[in-house]
């Protein structure tokens, strides 16, 4: 699976629209705003609401850091909804500077992330402003928002807070009520070239990114708030003098070679770790396996691996692979399905180019990007396509340069299914978004904007 996502500072919109139901925290902001009535009925209009990035208030020296909230969209009041009152005014005080929340993750997440524990101390209390203190670092805190996720899509919520800094790091906190006391059960940081994110369902990615190497760490948060590693991978382009056996032999017609390594332990060492390859003419067009060849770069590739003493898969093998320890961490097919049987495999499949998503000229809200001048009403496309499309009407406008993209699920939708969220990666002042729904087995393009 070609790993086309940019490591970097996430976009507005990708934090704003990474789970449903979410205000944002602005320093020295004491009084909280009640939340809007939210439509049942998602819209486009509430997208686009979602995805707008809030201001926040500098803080003056003689203020304090306290936490307050600023609503950023009424699709808030839906997820609340579904909390009994006593966990709501948990989280609220929490987010309100007023409760404390212990630090106590699972001794899975210790093992995996040892150096957590310099920053939050084991079994210890914070509240929201002692968080921002430990983790601010002299840099001003210029985005905040709390979100409610489901772990495991159990309907008991989660409460998620990403804090993102000028100094372009950033931090996100889920505290879960655990009978009654909060406790801090996950936390990740992103940086300038890694980043992560927590799916609404409780999956996290931690994406990292190095020159020609782009690595990934997949876990998952169970309904009770424990961390489970799931498995690394990692994407490397093998050129003929600096692939991991040294020099690759010729490969007539074969430009470029991507090792793809799996493993599901985080400190591996070539035992625990299996390869397949991805192979690419000069053209960057993927060059598909011939077995029947008696010229099969492939084979060629993969005997040179073997004899150098690597295990080698093949890309079905890998998939399983995943898919049996996904299972046995307790990520179970109907949250990986996102509750909607089917649409994971059809969302990752548009990822891979396999499958086309309708474009609906109606969903157009960008200001500055208008996907519809370069996107063709009730025609369908390949991500590839679209991108190819968007590069070449920015280079006619303000040429900014597309580093990759980013993919998130959420529930733009509000229904219990959840849609795929791409955001490409330009840098400038907006970040255009592309949200890809399942309608009946049909891939279709819900929204667009900026």
């Amino acid at each position: 699976m070609r790993k086309r996502i940019f490591i970097g500072v996430a976009s507005a919109a990708m934090l704003l629209l990474s789970a449903c139901g979410e205000t944002n925290i602005g320093e020295n902001v004491s009084e909280a705003r009640a939340p809007k009535e939210a439509s049942n009925t998602a819209s486009a209009e509430i997208l686009q609401a979602a995805s707008t990035e809030a201001s926040v208030e500098p803080v003056s020296n003689e203020a304090s850091t306290q936490a307050g909230t600023e609503l950023s969209n009424d699709a808030t009041a839906m997820p609340e909804d579904l909390m009994d009152e006593a966990s709501k005014k948990l989280y609220q005080d929490f987010f309100d500077g007023k409760e404390k929340a212990v630090f106590d993750a699972s001794e899975e997440f210790h093992k995996c992330f040892p150096y957590y524990y310099d920053l939050l101390k084991d079994k210890e209390s914070y509240t929201l402003d002692d968080l921002i203190d430990l983790v601010k670092d002299n840099a001003h805190l210029e985005r905040g928002t709390k979100k409610y996720i489901d772990c495991a899509l159990d309907g008991k919520l989660e409460l998620l807070v990403s804090l993102g800094f000028e100094d372009s790091r950033g931090y996100d906190f889920i505290v879960k009520d655990k009978g009654g006391e909060l406790k801090i059960c996950y936390l990740s940081d992103s940086a300038e070239r890694d980043y992560s994110i927590v799916n609404y369902c409780g999956e996290t990615e931690r994406f990292m990114n190095s020159g020609d190497m782009h690595g990934s760490e997949h876990g998952f948060i169970d309904g009770e708030g424990d961390y489970h590693f799931w498995y690394v991978d990692c994407e490397s382009e093998a050129g003929y003098g600096n692939a991991r056996i040294g020099n690759l032999p010729e490969l007539d017609g074969v430009a470029y070679v991507s090792e793809e390594m799996l493993s599901f332990k985080k400190e591996h060492e070539k035992a625990d770790e299996y390869y397949y390859f991805i192979m690419d003419d000069k053209d960057y067009n993927t060059i598909e396996e011939d077995p029947s060849s008696d010229n099969n770069p492939y084979e060629t590739v993969r005997k040179a691996y073997k004899d150098a003493g690597y295990n080698i898969i093949s890309k079905d093998e890998f998939d399983k692979m995943v898919a049996d320890v996904r299972k046995k961490i307790g990520y179970t097919d109907e949250v990986y399905n996102l509750n909607c049987e089917g649409s994971r495999e059809l969302y990752e499949a548009f990822l891979d180019d396999k499958e086309k998503a309708e474009f609906d000229v109606s969903s157009d809200t960008g200001e500055h990007v208008k996907f519809s001048e370069f996107l063709t009403d009730k025609e369908s496309y390949t991500l590839r396509e679209i991108f190819e499309k968007f590069d070449d009407w920015n280079k006619k406008h303000d040429d900014w340069e597309r580093e990759g993209y980013i993919k998130n699920y959420t529930d733009v939708g509000l229904d219990g299914k959840a849609e795929l969220i791409i955001t490409m990666n330009v840098y400038c002042e907006y970040k255009p978004y592309i949200v890809v729904k399942n309608v009946d087995g049909k891939l279709k393009i819900y929204a667009v904007g900026d």
